[in-house]
This record gives structure tokens, C-alpha cells and sequence, in this order.
């Protein structure tokens, strides 16, 4: 996508997709807690 757009063009872009919230953020935190609620603390020591 760099070589594709003019510079000031990327730039834009790249910033505007960093601020992005992640999509379906009620999902994410949902599936992030069961994940954490399997791991153990001492699991991966």
C-alpha cells in the first residue's frame, strides 16, 4: 500500500487506522475475559 499512495496520502491513512476501535469491541472484551479466565496466573511460568 506505501508505493501504491502518495506519502502524505499513507500518512493519513495509517493514522486514521491506528485510532480505529477494534470492531465488535463487545465480542473482543467477552472473548478476552474467557481466555484470561482459563489461564491460571502461574500457567505459563
Amino acid at each position: 500500500m506505501r508505493r501504491s499512495v502518495k506519502p502524505a496520502s499513507f500518512r493519513s491513512w495509517k493514522k486514521r487506522v491506528n485510532q480505529k476501535n477494534i470492531k465488535h469491541r463487545k465480542k473482543f472484551e467477552y472473548s478476552r475475559k474467557l481466555i484470561t479466565s482459563k489461564i491460571k496466573k502461574g500457567d505459563y511460568l
